[in-house]
């Protein structure tokens, strides 16, 4: 994926946002993946890196790929994808070994800034049970730097949150970004 190469390098080139004419288009890039995270707070080691780091594990607590907050109110996880995406969609994996339902009733937010209330509500988890791996949903192209996981009173697990879509103002919103 280039755009990871260009955000390491400190930018966008104009090759890292379209692909190739005539070509076939790029596979899609994981926007979250290596992005700087935070969290509201940590439970159990459970660091909020582990949802970026490319590794969804089993699902299992064991497998050391997840994060974990503690059951405040409100709780989050917050990644910053490093610039503006149009956000059209997500495969958020959790916890399968236990408390497959903590995600229920999470709010999926993408946000300008880290402060995630002025954000867009693009999803929420309303699975029961929510045991499909991965959740799958979709953000429709909203636009923004952050994408943020957020409910109140249990606790947040995410062991892998990928995202996709394109550069914000890209005329290649339906394609995938490289």
């Amino acid at each position: 994926c280039l755009r990871r190469a260009a955000r390491s390098r400190g930018g966008m080139s104009a090759s890292s946002t379209s692909s190739s004419v005539g070509g076939p288009p790029p596979p899609p890039c994981n926007l979250a993946l290596g992005g700087a995270t935070t969290q509201s707070s940590e439970g159990w080691g459970g660091a909020s890196g582990r949802a970026v780091d490319g590794n969804s594990g089993d699902g299992s607590w064991g497998s050391s790929s997840c994060t974990h907050t503690q059951n405040g109110t409100p709780e989050w996880w917050q990644v910053d994808m490093g610039a503006p995406y149009a956000i059209l969609n997500f495969n958020l994996y959790h916890r399968t070994d236990c408390c497959q339902d903590r995600l229920t009733a999470a709010n999926i937010i993408v946000s300008a800034t880290a402060d995630y209330t002025t954000g867009i509500i693009c999803s929420a988890v309303t699975s029961g049970g929510n045991v499909a791996q991965p959740e799958v949903g979709t953000c429709g192209g909203a636009t923004g730097q952050f994408i943020t996981v957020q409910h109140s009173g249990d606790y947040i697990t995410i062991c892998e949150m990928e995202i996709y879509g394109a550069p914000a103002g890209s005329l290649f919103v339906g394609e995938p970004t490289n």
